[in-house]
């Protein structure tokens, strides 16, 4: 979550379910927000959604596609 863009868009609350310590704006690590925040909603429930989410990949894109090697492929002729 980009708190800055949340911030210009002039957003008055934001909801979400789990708090992030190592990565996580909106209070987990920053605090510039200028809006109320509600964080922990569901946590449990939004923990097993983004582990589900990590073991298996986004079913919503082809199998091809799915856990594909991040690094740049070399281009030929370098």
């Amino acid at each position: 979550m980009c708190t800055f863009a949340l911030n210009l868009m002039r957003i008055s609350m934001v909801y979400f379910g789990q708090f992030n310590d190592k990565f996580g704006g909106c209070g987990s690590l920053r605090s510039d927000h200028k809006f109320p925040i509600r964080g922990g909603i569901m946590e449990k429930e939004s923990l097993a959604i983004i582990k589900d989410f990590y073991e298996k990949g986004n079913q919503k894109i082809p199998e091809e596609m799915r856990n594909r090697s991040r690094k740049k492929q070399k281009i030929e002729g370098d």
